[in-house]
């Protein structure tokens, strides 16, 4: 529908209001390739980032060992954010600086309201280009100053960038529009007696629509390849696998109720997304080929949206998410209930390593049970052992049991989690967490830590090994 009301009528860079039923190209194959040029940039770009320079927009304090006792001389947000950092600490009330910065994303919904210019774009509105470029650059200096210390001259230059931000939207804006309009006269009535035929690609040209239903083709099978393609990586790890799997798009196989209800409703609900998936592909693909024909049988003026289906397409997802929040509100509820355990293990996240204790059993020392668990470096593994997820001490536990975890963080925030047993519990310095785990089944299931939490966060693997109740108890005596 964005489709039919974008590109049936005027269209969206369109300064003078003209009909748009004149040059016409077809929206596949020319419009979608021009945008996958764009997309392919962007994606070049940020694999140059991410592949040659991973710390280039990252932070030195990143690579400090973090300590809970001293905070860091200067606490800044990721590059991306810091342009509001800057608007919220340029205002000395702590309210009014939260405020300020939540009004400056919300300030955008204003532009319909403020922009009095008669002209939607700025192609023809020379001071208008001046104005968004002054805008641009004075965003940038905000983001500049949001990196700097809260300091004399740095909090002036920030609170007159704040002035200037705003003023753009509610001064600027509706003063050089209300300029422009006194200074320029639109036309009201446009000539549109310019001829089809002096269109230089005609639209009807046999090798323009041989490619163009060529592409309609393709468009229409490569969903169903992709979906054949998942099915069978689905069906093909049938097998138990506790690991992680190169290329797996399925989950591990679950080893307790939790996860067993987690596949349930996620299976549950991909049925019902794969329907809507295929029939609003279908509705897109009807509408791509409608668009391949110049005389399209939709009118070109005065288009206006229908008050039914504009009910329909907004209640229906409505009631769609209701109905899948009631089994989610349950199994959440489930999994966060913490039922008689019979025994309890306190994990502990380091930077970068676990600590585990068992306080329900002491040692010959009378000392509990405790040890620290560091990943194996890949010199070190054994034949058939996991690279970067097995470790030196594995948690033991025995199967059919209720066991208690209590997590907390030792420096900065971790996350305890092992995907076939379902859990995952953020590991809070000072705070205690808790979840709960009845393992039904044999086996060593691997995990690691959920919680971006330095530079080795991926070197603190978790493995949790389930043993029955006999070799359990022997394992104890050998502690």
């Amino acid at each position: 529908m964005h489709l039919i009301a974008l590109h049936d009528s005027a269209g969206s860079s369109n300064p003078l209001g003209i009909s748009g039923n004149y040059d016409r190209l077809p929206f596949a194959p020319y419009f979608i390739f021009k945008d996958l040029i764009t997309i392919f940039l962007f994606i070049l770009i940020l694999s140059a980032f991410v592949f040659f320079m991973p710390n280039f927009l990252g932070d030195n304090e990143n690579y400090v060992m973090a300590n809970p006792m001293q905070t860091p001389p200067a606490i800044v947000p990721e590059w991306y954010l810091l342009p509001f950092y800057a608007i919220l600490r340029s205002i000395p009330n702590k309210l009014l600086g939260v405020i300020a910065m939540f009004s400056a994303i919300l300030i955008l919904l204003t532009m319909p309201f403020t922009d009095l210019s008669r002209s939607r774009g700025i192609q023809f509105r020379p001071l208008s280009k001046i104005a968004f470029f002054i805008f641009v650059g004075n965003f940038l200096i905000l983001m500049e100053l949001g990196a700097k210390h809260v300091e004399s001259p740095f909090i002036e230059f920030g609170q007159i960038s704040t002035i200037i931000y705003f003023s753009h939207f509610l001064i600027f804006v509706p003063l050089i529009t209300l300029i422009e309009n006194s200074l320029i006269e639109l036309p009201n009535k446009l000539d549109n007696s310019v001829s089809l035929a002096s269109y230089k690609f005609n639209i009807n040209n046999p090798i323009i629509r041989k490619k163009s239903n060529l592409l309609n083709t393709i468009v229409l099978y490569l969903p169903l390849v992709i979906f054949t393609i998942i099915n069978y990586n689905i069906l093909s790890s049938i097998y138990y696998n506790d690991s992680p799997r190169p290329w797996g798009l399925y989950f591990q196989d679950s080893a307790t109720p939790q996860m067993e209800g987690l596949v349930e409703l996620h299976d549950n609900i991909m049925f019902y997304l794969v329907i809507i998936l295929f029939s609003v592909g279908w509705i897109l693909l009807s509408i791509i080929k409608t668009y391949t024909n110049t005389e399209s049988p939709i009118s070109h003026k005065y288009l206006n949206h229908g008050t039914l289906i504009e009910l329909i397409w907004t209640i229906t997802p409505a009631l769609i998410l209701i109905l899948i929040a009631f089994p989610s509100f349950k199994l959440l509820y489930l999994m966060d209930e913490v039922s008689d355990p019979a025994m309890s293990v306190l994990a502990e996240g380091h930077q970068w390593y676990w600590s585990y204790q068992y306080p329900d059993f002491l040692n010959s020392d009378e000392e509990f049970i405790e040890f620290d668990s560091y990943l194996v470096p890949e010199s070190d593994l054994e034949e058939g052992a996991l690279r970067m997820l097995e470790v030196d001490n594995r948690v033991i536990l025995p199967e059919l049991t209720h066991v208690r975890f209590i997590v907390t963080g030792a420096d900065v925030i971790h996350s305890l989690a092992c995907p076939a047993l379902g859990i995952k519990c953020d590991a809070y310095p000072g705070k205690l967490s808790q979840v709960s785990v009845l393992i039904n089944r044999e086996g060593v299931f691997y995990g690691q830590c959920s919680e971006i939490c330095g530079i080795l966060h991926s070197s603190m693997p978790i493995v949790i090994e389930s043993v029955s109740i006999e070799k359990f108890l022997t394992w104890l005596e050998e502690q």
